[in-house]
């Protein structure tokens, strides 16, 4: 602040500078001080990392200006692609309750129940995690249910399997197509000594299956 009201009073850089008894002095407090605001902040930043472990995914600057607007929740949306995997935004109600996620391709998951934000950034995206997990093991329960019921029906391998389709996430309903297929192969191998003619009927199958997924 004197350095600065000298420069106000006497704009001439050889003057201020002639004056080295102050500059001296003054500088190597105030590069001090900046050396232990510094690690006051790495420290802080370093806090933070550790208490929400993904946040090593983001640089410094990124992380600051995340904790810069921890009362707006919105402020996470251009990092959320680097802390998680492939989730590209947030929607948020009127009450700034998360209610879903987007994918970078569009596709969307409504969470099973509003999330509330917080002003401690850590606290509700630690919550917003735990939550999206919950609604996975939900939409996966769902899927293994439909599955199950599936199995048996030959019409499902030919007209069913696009319903299927567009009724889960997109990863959650190829992990069921590989789960079925998984079970047809265990069929296909434990009947095989009594049926030589289930390893062309469990094909003929599959070939239809893929035959409704290039189709659609």
């Amino acid at each position: 602040q004197k350095i600065m009201k000298s420069v106000e009073e006497g704009p001439n850089l050889v003057k201020i500078t002639a004056n080295g008894e102050m500059l001296s002095n003054m500088l190597p407090h105030l590069r001090t001080y900046l050396d232990l605001c510094q690690k006051s902040l790495v420290g802080y930043i370093h806090n933070k990392r550790v208490a929400f472990p993904r946040f090593f995914f983001l640089s410094d600057a990124q992380l600051l200006d995340i904790l810069g607007h921890g009362t707006d929740p919105s402020s996470i949306q251009p990092h959320l692609i680097n802390l998680t995997a492939n989730v590209m935004a947030l929607t948020f109600d009127s009450r700034n309750h998360v209610v879903e996620w987007m994918s970078s391709e569009g596709e969307s998951v409504r969470l099973l129940n509003a999330m509330p934000t917080d002003p401690d950034i850590v606290l509700w995206m630690s919550r917003f995690l735990v939550s999206m997990r919950k609604t996975l093991r939900f939409i996966c329960a769902r899927m293994y249910e439909e599955i199950h019921r599936c199995f048996e029906s030959d019409s499902f391998w030919t007209t069913e399997v696009s319903n299927f389709m567009h009724s889960f996430p997109a990863q959650t309903a190829l992990l069921g197509l590989q789960m079925l297929w998984t079970q047809d192969c265990e069929t296909m191998l434990l009947s095989y000594r009594a049926d030589k003619m289930v390893v062309g009927s469990k094909l003929k199958r599959a070939k239809t299956m893929l035959d409704a997924l290039v189709q659609m």
